[in-house]
Parts: structure tokens; sequence; C-alpha cells
């Protein structure tokens, strides 16, 4: 939280769902963990569940009513025989409810070709598609370009199209940049009479 704005929709969440801010956070953290390993750059960051531990063992325990309250509104599952973190997992009723925008950048990251053929140097192998400078940055722009769903999804019939045609030839940072969906809208224009990538 940044300003007054996130932390007012943050209480309004609270209110909206019936949980505590100490349930958030645990919920916040098991989100993080599940994502951990497909962001780029961050294999030297703490786990997130660490930090879970950490504070269930400094601070505060999470009793089993607030675990309970949590698998009853189903924002987290359970993936073994206890109620500790290493056997729980966030679900996407949580994620989407609070983290909207974030699973669209996710979304696309997950569709989005991991590599492309090195016709120039065929020697030198595929070049990564993925990378990127700054994950947070790229993902905060992608949000600001595309805003609603309906835009996002018609992002990701592009890039899977792009995909499978072997259209798409750059970094996944570059592609939000120049908004790059624009293009294989135009592109799939011109190459088929389907028009379901209409230029918005």
């Amino acid at each position: 939280m940044t300003n007054i704005y996130e932390t007012n929709d943050l209480v309004d969440f609270l209110s909206k769902e019936g949980i505590t801010s100490k349930q958030f956070m645990y919920c916040l953290l098991l989100h993080y963990d599940k994502k951990y390993s497909r962001i780029p750059g961050t294999n030297k960051v703490s786990r997130p569940l660490s930090k879970l531990y950490k504070y269930h063992n400094n601070v505060e325990k999470f009793s089993r009513e607030d675990l309970k309250t949590l698998l009853d509104k189903g924002f987290i599952e359970k993936t073994g025989s206890k109620l500790v973190p290493d056997m729980l997992e966030i679900t996407d009723k949580f994620s989407k409810a609070y983290l909207g925008d974030s699973l669209k950048f996710e979304e696309l990251y997950e569709t989005y070709p991991a590599w492309v053929k090195n016709f120039s140097h065929p020697s030198g192998g595929d070049i990564p598609l993925k990378n990127m400078n700054d994950y947070v940055a790229t993902e905060s722009l992608y949000n600001r370009f595309v805003k609603t769903d309906k835009n996002h999804k018609r992002v990701i019939e592009a890039v899977k199209w792009g995909k499978e045609t072997n259209n798409i030839n750059m970094s996944i940072e570059k592609f939000v940049n120049s908004k790059g969906w624009e293009a294989l809208w135009e592109l799939k224009s011109t190459t088929s009479s389907d028009d379901q990538f209409e230029i918005i």
C-alpha cells in the first residue's frame, strides 16, 4: 500500500469479504508464494512462505479459527492433512477478488512465447523473450494500457494466434511498451477473414 486510495480499497475489501487484516496478509503471502517461481529475477528473494512462518513464530500465531474461516470462504484450500502454510494453497477466488489486474499480466506472461528462433545466428541458440528489466513496471504499464477484461481477452487471443503463427519476435517488455498486440490485430485482419481481433 503506497497511498490512501490503496488503503481505502483494502479496508473496503476486508469489510466486504468479512476477513481480518491478519487473514488478508496470510492470503496475500500464500498468493505470492504460489506465484514466486514465475517471476523472473526473484531467485535471491526470501520466499513469502518463510515470512509467513516468521510472523507465525515471532509475532502472533494463526489460529485454527482464522484458517477455517478462510477455508470456509473458499480463499484457501488444503493440500495436505494439517492446517500449516506448507499444506495450504491460495485459490483463484481470492486472487481474482483482490488481485484482478495482477492476474491479467500474469496470464499474459504465461501465454507469451518463452523463446524465438535465432535466424540471424542459428548456432547462437534461441533468443529468450520473457526477460524484463522491471517486472512490476511492465505489469503496471500493461494494466494501464489494457484496463478492461474485454480488452485483456482480446490481447490474449492475439498472443495465442501470434504464438501459433510465429509472429511474435520481441521481448514481452518491448511488446507491452509498444502495444504490440495492435500490430498482431492488424496482421491478423490482413491475413484472415476472421475479424475477431477488431482494433479497439
